[in-house]
């Protein structure tokens, strides 16, 4: 293994990764570091089944934190714990068809100044094209019809937390929500509008006779991770590039990213073993790997300017992953109760969606059951704390 000839390491797969964990972690025989989703690395934690990292890294002076952009070392923070660092990191940007603007003789996004929302929809709705090649603004899509999509949104399950992050409230807490608060009513019914009202996106369970995508080419704007850059990049041409996420006019941009975690699990080997494992796969030639294959962005800042990111292209502008960071907040995708709160949100949003109701009426009738469950949670992690 690279630097360590006599390091012998076995990969272990599984179709059920999560199930299987929890099997092996039952019979005491778990793997030495695991590669696990961002919704279950810290109940791992409070199951006993991956190590906190942040005793080794306050043990090791080869391991330096501040050799890292912060914000991905606080995304798998728990109460002081780190309890995993995401492998494959990808910040939420704005893709755009350079093709598609070109065509409509329309100015690049700018890679430094973020859009508004609100500029970008009525650029959704100019780059937006019907069956026959017409402009669909006033309009509106129609899913049988639509040969170009202006917008495309796909982080179902996730989109309202940075719209409602952009309106300075903290919609989930582990102890109560305040998704009812107007701020985050406002976000999330601003999401549901590019369906119905501004008519810029299809709906998560909209499906159009021909395939719409970013990389299908019909599509203008796409608000993503870099997770799919590997994809895109098949696709022929130099077609696309980057620009930050837009943000509310006259509100403070924010920012999200996040990625599967890697934990240190309570492994046969050694800890300080499995731990140097660990810090080959999040170091430099670790990253290299994940970075070269479009999987994710360099944590580490010696490698913002590595030609392994910078010249790996399209996109052409990188430098907006790395000052995204900035902007951005940890996500509420570790906490414990995400799975279940992405459950009900997701119902919530798919009648706003449809349009059967506003965001006002779905989040006020979720509310009790957001907190009941929220409830529940804050017994459950206080009695695997113990």
């Amino acid at each position: 293994m690279g630097d360590y000839p006599t390091v012998k390491v076995e990969v272990v797969t599984a179709k059920d990764y999560e199930n299987e964990l929890i099997a092996q972690a039952a019979g005491g025989s778990t793997p030495d570091v695991g590669f696990g989703l961002i919704s279950t690395n810290v109940i791992h934690y409070l199951k006993k089944i991956n190590r906190s990292l942040t005793p080794f890294i306050a043990k090791d002076k080869s391991f330096k934190r501040t050799d890292y952009d912060p914000y991905w070392l606080d995304v798998f923070d728990w109460h002081g714990q780190l309890v995993a660092v995401p492998l494959d990191p990808a910040m939420v940007v704005t893709y755009y068809n350079k093709t598609l603007f070109d065509n409509a003789s329309r100015r690049y996004p700018d890679p430094i100044t973020a859009m508004t929302w609100e500029d970008t929809i009525a650029l959704a709705k100019e780059l937006t094209l019907d069956s026959s090649g017409r402009s669909a603004v006033g309009a509106g899509l129609d899913q049988d019809h639509v040969v170009q999509v202006g917008l495309e949104w796909t982080l179902f399950g996730h989109e309202w937390y940075p719209m409602v992050r952009q309106y300075g409230q903290e919609p989930f807490d582990p102890q109560f929500t305040k998704l009812n608060e107007e701020g985050a009513i406002q976000a999330l019914q601003f999401l549901g509008d590019l369906y119905h009202k501004h008519r810029v996106s299809l709906a998560p369970n909209q499906q159009p006779k021909q395939p719409v995508g970013f990389d299908k080419g019909n599509v203008a704007i796409k608000v993503f991770g870099t997770w799919d850059v590997k994809t895109w990049r098949k696709t022929p041409g130099d077609v696309w590039d980057i620009a930050p996420m837009p943000h509310l006019q006259g509100k403070p941009r924010a920012g999200i990213g996040w990625g599967s975690g890697l934990e240190l699990l309570a492994g046969k080997a050694p800890a300080d073993v499995a731990w140097e494992l660990f810090k080959y796969l999040i170091g430099r030639k670790g990253q290299e790997i994940y970075v070269r294959g479009g999987l994710g962005q360099p944590m580490l800042k010696a490698m913002f300017n590595d030609p392994v990111f910078t010249q790996s292209a399209p996109p052409h502008h990188p430098e907006v992953l790395i000052n995204e960071t900035k902007v951005a907040k940890p996500p509420i995708h570790s906490h414990p109760a995400y799975n279940d709160m992405k459950a009900i949100m997701g119902q919530a949003l798919t009648a706003v969606y449809n349009g059967e109701k506003t965001a006002s009426q779905a989040v006020h009738e979720v509310a009790p059951n957001i907190n009941s469950t929220l409830s529940d949670w804050a017994k459950r992690i206080e009695e695997m704390s113990r």
